[in-house]
């Protein structure tokens, strides 16, 4: 049976445990049979390292991500209150005509491009036309008050940019360590088959390895406590589109899988 470690904490440990236990006394030599000297060890612990880096870049990743969400979701919540605010109160005084001039009748719009894209025409629209500034200007809103909606725009527009592409880095740094870790996992299922093929006529060699050799039989003995490294963040799925502009809407959240 092939060893079964299939955490990123549990394949840390048993790099280092390899790399321990292969220095003690009658287990290093007969892996030189193989090329297993001091220049593949060096490979492992260099392996294990960068990999330990890799999470730490990942979770860093994360968290930038989730900031970022955060921060779109105040601003979007913000922006979409002041807009249906100004929609609703057009679609109840505005004359049918004068209301589509404002760009918000017909198919709703799913994407964020297309949603802020309308946003942007209707206030431009309202700004513009004096007829609708007037109507407006009855039920006490201002121009001020437009072109503050017309603001909170340029401000979430940014934001939402940042936080797609914190999104591609966290991704990418996933990609990076899940590479890192199959890299440290082939080197680990490596040692394991040669340091069994080199010490398969010495069973009590077999057991000094540790849990490192646990297969074919041989059971293993009670590891160390030692602190393993944090798991794999959960993987955050990219911020959705708002899918209904409804004042019901949600905001653009992040779901665990």
């Amino acid at each position: 049976m092939p060893n079964k470690v299939t955490t990123i904490g549990g394949r840390l440990l048993q790099s280092d445990l390899i790399l321990d236990n292969v220095r003690k006394e009658g287990l290093k030599d007969p892996m030189l049979e193989f090329n297993f000297d001091d220049t593949q060890q060096a490979a492992g612990k260099t392996l294990s390292d960068e990999l330990k880096a890799l999470i730490e870049k990942q979770n860093a990743a994360y968290a930038a991500q989730k900031q970022a969400t955060r921060d779109l979701n105040a601003a979007w919540e913000i922006t979409k209150k002041h807009y249906q605010k100004y929609v609703s109160i057009c679609r109840q005084v505005m004359t049918a005509d004068m209301f589509k001039d404002l760009g918000v009748t017909g198919k709703k719009k799913h994407s964020f491009t297309d949603w802020t894209t309308q946003a942007r025409n209707f206030y431009n629209t309202a700004l513009q036309t004096s007829g609708i500034l007037q109507i407006l200007l009855k039920y006490n809103i201002t121009q001020v008050q437009l072109e503050e909606g017309l603001a909170l725009l340029d401000v979430l527009v940014p934001l939402y940019n940042e936080q797609r592409n914190k999104v591609g880095l966290a991704q990418v740094a996933t990609v990076d360590k899940d590479r890192k870790l199959a890299e440290l996992q082939k080197w680990n299922s490596d040692f394991i088959f040669f340091a069994k093929l080199a010490h398969k006529d010495d069973k009590q060699n077999m057991e000094r390895f540790n849990y490192t050799m646990y297969s074919d039989g041989y059971k293993p003995a009670k590891p160390k406590t030692t602190e393993i490294p944090a798991e794999e963040p959960p993987v955050e799925p990219p911020v959705e589109e708002p899918g209904s502009l409804q004042p019901t809407s949600t905001v653009f959240e992040l779901r665990k899988k």
